[in-house]
Parts: structure tokens; C-alpha cells; sequence
């Protein structure tokens, strides 16, 4: 049976590499700059996340998920890894490792024109279509131009369309050699029902198994190309932005 509670610190270094075989980052790096730059993406969402859960079975651990929900504090507040991580952060760019300044650029672009889509939807007459199923209650409908709307929105309208992005799920792996079905969906359903009621997005791209979140509801609202060096090579990684209305 599948648990999922706070992730174990013992754990972290096991997640940043399940994280770097999953997410392909020998795409972007190899070396010293591949071991550093799993080194540093992990404690740099860690750094950031407010909530951090891990998955085990039968007390092995099987995968992770770091998120940040707006309006709470983080979890791993630590003053000198927070230097150190600033400082590899300089390392990576200053050699170009993995792209990181087009890629960080193409997340903020893709984010801005997502929060001004809503913000223009939001400011649209509300005109919420619905139905009576045969139990009698109220069922959505589709509205054009609008966000996806859940059953429980209809108690409250508004809040389908009126919150901006504000849990972002940073990290989330699993082990890629595993044999257990279900974790990265027991820990998508964990923070789901933390981040309720809220606008959840994340940052992903072709490196990734994206197509777990369009199972799930998730909707892609972004897409950027950009171009990654690799050695003396390149090539051209498609960056995406997908939001749930939790």
C-alpha cells in the first residue's frame, strides 16, 4: 500500500536523481555540470516549496512531489543553503549549463500572458451555463472562452474564474525504474486536496512525461520553443505552462 506523508530528508538525494533521470537532464548536461545541475534544481525548488511529500511502499521511498501555495512559509529555511544554492545558480549560468536563462525567461513569459488571459476572462460578464441532471442538481456547462468549471464551483461561481495562479507544483518524480503503479497520482492527489479551491499550475517540457497532467485535467495555457546547447550541439525544447482549477 502506497503512503504519502512529509518526505524524508534522507530522501532528498535519492529524489534529486529519480528527478534528473525522469526530467532527461542529460539532454542539457553530462560531467560535473549534469551532477551539479541535479545538485542545484532540486534544492533550488526545495528552497522555494512550502509543502513537500514523499511516496513509499512498504517504507521505501518511491517518489516526491515540492510544491509552493501562496501565503505560506518554507519549509527548509536555511540562510546558508540558500547562499549556496544562489552561488551554483551563478556557476550554471556563467557556464551556460542547460540553457537556464532562455528557459526561466520562456516560464515568466508563458506565466505573464496566462495571468493577463484570466484577468481578461475575469473582467468578461460571468454568464455560468448549467443544467439539471436527473438527480436534480446543478451540472456546468461548457462556456466558451472560458477555463474548465467544476462541480463544486457552482456554489461559488466566481471562484472558477477570479483567482490567479497560486500553488505551483515544483518537483515531481518518481522512481523511473520502479515497479509501483500509482505514485506520481497519490502525490498529485495529496497536494490537490492541500492547494483546494486554488488555481494550481507548473512549469514543464518535451523532456518530461507531460501527458500525466492532461490526464488529470490539467490544461496546457503555454507553449514556448527555445534552443539548449548541449556540447558543440543544440536543440530545440519545447516549454509548456498547465493550470488546473483545483
Amino acid at each position: 500500500m502506497l503512503t504519502v506523508r512529509k518526505l524524508d530528508k534522507k530522501d532528498f538525494a535519492t529524489a534529486a536523481r529519480y528527478g534528473a533521470e525522469g526530467m532527461h537532464f542529460d539532454w542539457y548536461a553530462h560531467g560535473w555540470g549534469l551532477r551539479l545541475f541535479r545538485w542545484f534544481f532540486f534544492h533550488e525548488m526545495l528552497n522555494k516549496a512550502t509543502r513537500a511529500w514523499g511516496c513509499y511502499y512498504r517504507g521505501y521511498f518511491q517518489g516526491a512531489l515540492l510544491a509552493r501555495i501562496e501565503g505560506e512559509a518554507p519549509l527548509y529555511k536555511n540562510p546558508f543553503m540558500s547562499v549556496l544554492v544562489r552561488a551554483v545558480d551563478w556557476l550554471i549560468r556563467h557556464f551556460d549549463i542547460a540553457g537556464m536563462d532562455d528557459y526561466d525567461k520562456a516560464n515568466e513569459d508563458m506565466l505573464s500572458a496566462f495571468i493577463k488571459r484570466r484577468d481578461e476572462q475575469t473582467a468578461q460578464p460571468l454568464n455560468l451555463g448549467t443544467t439539471t441532471n436527473s438527480s436534480g442538481s446543478l451540472q456546468a456547462e461548457a462556456v466558451a472562452g472560458r477555463p474548465p468549471v467544476s462541480q463544486s464551483s457552482l456554489e461559488d461561481p466566481m471562484r472558477a474564474f477570479s483567482q490567479k495562479p497560486s500553488a505551483e507544483i515544483l518537483f515531481l518524480t518518481a522512481n523511473p525504474k520502479g515497479r509501483v503503479h500509482g505514485v506520481g497520482t497519490a502525490l498529485l492527489n495529496q497536494f490537490e486536496r492541500a492547494a483546494a479551491g486554488r488555481c494550481a499550475y507548473l512549469y514543464t517540457d518535451t523532456g518530461c512525461t507531460y501527458s500525466f497532467y492532461e490526464r488529470r485535467g490539467f490544461v496546457r495555457e503555454g507553449e514556448k520553443s527555445i534552443e539548449v546547447k548541449h556540447g558543440k550541439s543544440s536543440f530545440t525544447l519545447s516549454c509548456f505552462l498547465y493550470a488546473k482549477q483545483l
